[in-house]
């Protein structure tokens, strides 16, 4: 089967090629920035937490769960188990009261 020469989509994807093109060196200028301020200040205390974590702990602490007030015991105990057993870094609450 021919492939037409439509020239409409020659210049789309001649167009996309150059875009993309453009965002890369726009990435690139973005990467040449200086940091934002939050990278620059001090945290002693912080560091000195995350430097007594096991790696296991230092990846638990990226998880945060989804958690609901409105359900039964059986969920309270499955985040009671994580918190205990697995150190997650946090909650979210999303359905049901205070």
């Amino acid at each position: 089967m021919p492939v037409r020469k439509n020239p409409f989509y020659i210049t789309l994807i001649v167009s996309v090629f150059l875009y993309s093109f453009k965002a890369g060196e726009e990435k690139k200028n973005l990467s040449q920035e200086v940091d934002p301020p939050f990278l620059t200040i001090s945290t002693p205390w912080a560091d000195s937490v995350f430097n007594t974590l096991s790696q296991d702990e230092r990846i638990a602490q990226l998880f945060m769960v989804a958690a609901y007030s409105n359900r039964d015991e059986k969920h309270e105990n499955e985040l009671k188990d994580l918190i205990e057993n697995y150190g997650i870094g946090g909650l979210i609450y999303f359905q049901g009261g205070p």
